[in-house]
Order: structure tokens, then sequence, then C-alpha cells
């Protein structure tokens, strides 16, 4: 079996429409920039001339300028947020597509492992902080360097000296980013400190009952505020080493704006409005710059998400495979052959091979760790690759229903049109009236919960074989098809099953002790101990 293909769907963020975006976040800053040194020019020469006899002053061209800048800034602000955020939103759909495309072509081992909320989460989280760096960290630096270098070279033209001050002005902000970078990188990861924390409480939460019943809340409470102190202590270091590095920018940007007048008006003799334009120039550069600390740790923050990304199928996969195994079904039988199943301490390794004649049943039973659920997910990765090689629709064919399947937030009728969204409601009603769970008033219309949390276990266990009703499938995997269910409504949902698909072929993990509730004379029983 070929390893799968990385997660790693290559959407571009950089891309012509990125490109559009950037230049127009450019020319807001821009526009900005100028906006605020030539309103100090306007304002300077207006008070120079208001403050000299005869003295003739055109406003009509600088407010228009003014007017014009502003203008500028809004439509260019509002572009490039419709620009940038439609690239990153193109991104994000195109890398999250291709992760749940890739989950369906690994093999189901893996596939399960990667089901679980944490590392979806962690996957769709990971893929929003690298979707969002050409916003939050790409075009702020981008937009920096041509401000700065325009407004050197704007600076130029009306005094060499403050345009120097400017640029060492801007290689220093730059050299402070980088200082600042490296200040909070020697403190613990806050990000980390606060999922853990978090994670910690939700748990506390859950297990609040159980702890109170083992008498150990104080024990629990104890090791949460000691959590949280520790989490405390780490912000406050990481304040005072960002204060540092903060007041460090603050005294770079007096010194520059100090520097230039000083520039502008001793050495090169230039008048007050001048001074004005090219100190207010320089302020608004230096304000593009205070943008540079975010915008590196975004970009080295979105570098990590993609590799943690990329690296997370590989991660995941290091378990110990599906077993091999050769299975089959046709119109006539079932069967599986070439499928060892390991030594363990109640039993020899031996060679396992089954054959079952079409709509009958096998049972596969043993204690716990007798390798059940690990010979039925290698079965049903094998004829779902099987039913994909003959090019049939392995949707509804092949149906698998593993003991912790999941049921996805919302109501009945919307988990159950996963199998078949041409589903009816008189359909999914009459589902749920056959597995008897209108009984519960449990309708399409009932919303399952996170999870399916607000529905009990032999709920949710006839919840995820309803679902496979609608489904209509020629083979049949469950694996612990009476969990939580007692001995008369196991009967009855088993026997709704066969009731609905008379011609299916059923493949049911058992305990020994549930056996008796499904043995009847079309089964076949496969014990693993």
């Amino acid at each position: 079996m070929s390893a799968p293909q990385p997660v790693a769907t290559r959407a571009r963020v950089i891309s012509p429409l990125a490109v559009f975006g950037l230049a127009l976040a450019a020319i807001a800053e821009l526009s900005s920039v100028g906006l605020v040194g030539l309103s100090g020019w306007f304002i300077s020469a207006s008070a120079v001339a208001g403050a000299t006899l005869y003295s003739t002053f055109s406003y009509i061209a600088p407010s228009g300028g003014v007017r014009s800048f502003a203008l500028a800034r809004i439509a260019a602000n509002y572009c490039q947020r419709l620009v940038l955020h439609a690239v990153a939103l193109r991104h994000l759909s195109g890398v999250r597509t291709g992760f749940f495309s890739s989950l369906a072509n690994v093999s189901a081992s893996r596939s399960r492992s990667l089901r679980t909320g944490d590392l979806l989460d962690r996957s769709m989280s990971d893929t929003e902080t690298e979707s969002m760096v050409l916003i939050r960290g790409i075009a702020p630096v981008v937009t920096f360097a041509i401000v700065a270098a325009s407004g050197v070279a704007v600076a130029a033209f009306a005094t060499t000296a403050g345009a120097v001050v400017l640029a060492v002005a801007s290689l220093a902000a730059v050299l402070l980013t980088v200082i600042r970078e490296r200040v909070k990188r020697t403190t613990s990861d806050l990000d980390a400190g606060r999922r853990s924390v978090r994670a910690e409480t939700v748990t506390a939460v859950d297990a609040w009952p159980e702890m109170a019943s083992l008498g150990a809340i104080d024990r629990l409470r104890e090791r949460i505020l000691t959590r949280l102190t520790a989490l405390a202590g780490v912000e406050r270091a990481t304040r005072e080493r960002g204060f540092v590095t903060d007041a460090a920018f603050g005294v770079l940007a007096a010194l520059t704006l100090g520097g230039i007048a000083y520039a502008a008006a001793i050495i090169d003799h230039r008048d007050a409005p001048t001074v004005a334009f090219v100190a207010l120039l320089a302020a608004g550069v230096l304000g593009t710059a205070a943008q540079l600390g975010a915008a590196v740790e975004s970009i080295a923050v979105a570098k990590l998400a993609r590799l943690s990304r990329e690296r997370l199928m590989e991660s995941t996969g290091d378990d110990q495979g599906t077993p091999s195994i050769h299975a089959w079904w046709d119109s006539h039988e079932f069967g599986f052959n070439d499928y060892r199943l390991p030594a363990n301490p109640y039993r020899s390794a031996r060679d396992v091979a089954v054959r079952v004649k079409r709509g009958g049943t096998l049972l596969v039973v043993g204690r716990s760790g007798s390798g059940k659920t690990t010979l039925l997910t290698a079965l049903a990765e094998q004829l779902r690759q099987a039913n994909s090689a003959n090019g049939r629709s392995g949707r509804t064919r092949i149906a698998y229903v593993p003991v912790d399947d999941f049921l996805f937030t919302g109501t009945v009728g919307s988990n159950l049109r996963l199998a078949d969204p041409g589903v009816t409601i008189e359909q999914v009603e009459s589902a749920l009236a056959d597995l008897r769970l209108d009984r519960a008033e449990i309708s399409a219309r009932t919303p399952v919960g996170v999870g399916g949390r607000d529905l009990s276990g032999g709920e949710q266990t006839r919840m995820r074989i309803a679902r496979m009703l609608v489904a209509q499938p020629e083979v049949l995997i469950i694996d612990e098809p009476t969990a939580g269910l007692d001995e008369p409504t196991a009967r009855h949902v088993l026997g709704v099953l066969r009731e609905r698909l008379p011609h299916a072929t059923f493949i049911f993990a058992m305990h020994p002790f549930t056996e008796t509730a499904v043995h009847d004379r079309r089964s076949q029983v496969l014990t693993l101990d």
C-alpha cells in the first residue's frame, strides 16, 4: 500500500490577486503618510502666512491635495481589505478542501486517528493561521518597505540631512523589531500555556462529579490554581520584557523627530513648513514600522502552522497500521483470508479465513483487547479499496460504523442526510420509529448537541445505525451494535436491520456475553480468544 501524500494542498497565498491587494495596501499607507505630512506643511504654511504682513498664500492646491490623500486612503483601504480577505478565504477553502480530500484517501486506521476532535481542531486552527499571514504578516512588511523607501526619497527632495536621519531611523526600527522578537522567543510560549490551562480547566469541569465522589476536589482546585499562577507569572515577565523594547522604540521615534528637525532647520536651513512636513512624514513612516513586530511574529507563527499541518498525517500515522487482509464480496458471498491474528496472553498467533453467504451475519466475538476492532477496521478499508478499484460507488455499498462514530452538531435529520442528501422527512421519521427513537420524543428536528451529547449512549448507537439504514449498504460492518442497549432493545434493533436490509451481509463485533442477542441460524461466529 502506497503511503498517502501529506495534507499540504499547495493553495498559493501569493497570487496575482494577492499582489494587487498588497499594492492597494501600500497605496493606502502611502496616502496616510502623505496626508499627515501634507497636513503638517499646510498648517505650518498657513500659520507662517498669517503671521506675515501682506503675504500671499494659495490654500486651494494644498487643501485639494489633503482631500485627495484622504479619499485615496479610504478607497484603497476598503479595496485592499476586500481583495486580501478574498485571497485569504480562497486559500483557507483550498487547504481545508485538500485536507479532507487527503483524509478520504488515507487508510482507515490513520483516518480514524485524524478524525479525533483535538487533531481536527488543531489542523483547522493551523490552516486559518497560515491563511491570515497575508493580511497580518506579509502586507505590513511589504507596506513598510515601500513606505520607508518612498518616505526617504520624498524627504531627500526637501532636506538631504533629514532624509539620511529617516533612513537610519528606518533601519534602526527594523533592528529593534528583530531584537524584540528575539526577546519574545526567550519567554515561554504564552499561547501554548493558555491552551494548556484552558484544556486543563475544561477537563476539570468535566471530571468534577467524579473527583467529588473521590473526595479530590481540593487537590483538583489546587492543581488548577497552580497552573493559573504559573501562567500569570509568565505573562507578567513577557509584559515587562515587552515594555523595555516598546520604550526603546519610543526613544527612537523621539530621537528621529528631533534629529530630522535639527537637520532640516539648522543644517539645511529649511523653513518651518518644510521642517513640519519632513518631521510628520517621518512620524508616519515610524508609525508603519510599529506594526513590524506583530507582522514578523505572524509570519513566524504561520510558518510553524504550515509545518505542523504538513506533518499532521505523518505524525498521526506512526501507529501499528492496518494489518494485511484480503477481503471480497459478490452477489453470492462475502469472505476474507490472509489475515494473521497476533499472539496475546489468551491465544497463540493463527491465520483466520471466513466465508459468509450473501444476506448472512458474521459475529466477531472476543474479550476486550482480542482484536475485534482491528479486524473490522482492516475489513472496511480493504472492502472500500476493492470497491473503489471496481469503479463502484463506495458511499452506499460499504458502510462501517465504529463504536465511536461521530455525530455532527445539528439535528437528527441533518445527521441522517449525510448518508443520503435526498432522504425525506418521512423516511427519517420512519427509520427513527423503527428503532424506537420516537418513544424518546426524538424526531428529525431534534438537536443532537456537540458530538451527540444531548443523546444518551443507547440513543447515539441507534442514531448511527439509523444513518447507515438510510444509506442502504450491501455490506454493513458495525463495531458493538448493541452498545448501550438492553437485550430486548438490542434484539429489536438488530431485527429492524435485517428487516430493512434483507439482502445485506452483516459483520458485527461483539462481546461473548452479548452474542446471544443476535445469534440465529443465518449467523456464523468467529471467536478471537
